[in-house]
């Protein structure tokens, strides 16, 4: 088997990444081509394997084609997992693992930035037009798979649900909480993408600051990508007063003891691949607040859920977890309406 990664140098790829070169460590050296963003992370697994390094430009991944070109024979297995096919003609099996919810069409390319979306773009004419190469797809959700199948159309190769996360290392990774730790009443870990849904989330917690409710809240933004939310969020809380705390970028091992600082990891995000942290908040312990969509669903029963094109609704889920009871209207009878209207009629105007 070669392993083909020259693009997966962060966030949840570059875990799942971890993960497959050590559950291969058992099997013995792997040839593997990725990217150098990554080699800190990945760390010492990677010295088990014959792992070749290429740049993250332009000048870095036609050097990885070129490389995997030579490298793959007839009875060779190529696991992409890049979410993307080769460009360039590759003998041998050809394994794709999609994990980019907005390859496949479940984040509407208008709610990222336009240098994303340029990216994106980039990424879906590959996997589109070299989509034939393809033998096989790996998703790790029924909501990808479906999603993946209706974005090749008809003539798709077999679609394989097969989530997999290194979950004993996990356990390892994040300690047992008490209530004496707790910091936050909630926790997003999330970068800024648009799809991740920061600014709807800080609306909801402009709302909660207006009817007087000021929960504390960390958030894991990077401070250069994601500089301009910074900012926003920056102006908003010293505006409200909210209580958001920006912890910045991690490393994985460090981000895990995080969890059990919060009472409970908020997730508003429209659409995931798989969701990683949903599945990291579970191992911990924490109650998830997430929307009703189905990659929620794959994955874990959330305590509370909202619609996530909604600042109240979010609002209302966080109180709700907060104090308990419920947000819904009190009915009143035809009788009592008329009566509230004669009141209303009897004061006098302005």
């Amino acid at each position: 088997m070669i392993l083909f990664a020259p693009s997966v140098g962060v966030g949840g790829g570059l875990v799942l990444l971890r993960s497959v070169l050590h559950g291969w460590a058992e099997r013995g050296r792997l040839t593997a081509i990725l990217d150098e963003r990554g080699r800190g992370a990945i760390g010492a697994i990677a010295d088990q394997h014959d792992v070749t390094w290429v740049s993250s430009d332009f000048a870095g991944r036609w050097r990885a084609e070129r490389m995997l070109a030579q490298k793959a024979r007839d009875d060779v297995v190529v696991l992409c997992i890049h979410n993307v096919p080769p460009v360039l003609p590759v003998a041998g099996r050809i394994i794709c693992f999609v994990q980019n919810a907005n390859l496949v069409g479940l984040v509407p390319l208008a709610r990222v930035s336009n240098r994303m979306r340029l990216r994106f773009r980039i990424q879906q004419v590959i996997a589109r037009g070299f989509r034939k190469r393809v033998d096989d797809y790996l998703v790790q959700t029924p909501t990808m798979a479906a999603a993946l199948a209706h974005w090749y159309g008809l003539g798709a190769p077999p679609i394989h649900i097969v989530p997999f996360l290194d979950i004993a290392e996990l356990k390892q990774g994040i300690r047992k909480r008490g209530a004496a730790e707790v910091h936050w009443d909630f926790l997003y870990v999330s970068d800024g993408a648009a799809h991740k849904n920061h600014r709807r989330l800080f609306q909801a917690w402009r709302l909660l600051a207006e009817q007087g409710e000021f929960p504390t809240l960390a958030l894991t933004l990077h401070p250069e990508r994601d500089m301009a939310l910074c900012q926003e969020l920056a102006a908003l809380v010293e505006r409200h007063a909210l209580r958001i705390e920006d912890l910045g970028q991690m490393p994985h091992e460090e981000l895990l003891q995080t969890y059990h600082r919060a009472g409970a990891l908020l997730f508003p995000s429209f659409a995931e691949s798989f969701g990683i942290p949903l599945i990291e908040a579970a191992i911990a312990g924490l109650p998830i607040l997430a929307p009703e969509l189905d990659y929620v669903r794959d994955i874990c029963d959330p305590a509370e859920t909202f619609d996530p094109c909604s600042e109240r609704s979010i609002a209302r889920a966080v109180r709700r977890f907060l104090h308990g009871g419920s947000d819904r209207l009190s009915m009143r009878t035809p009788a009592q309406f008329i009566e509230t209207v004669m009141q209303i009629a009897a004061r006098p105007l302005k």
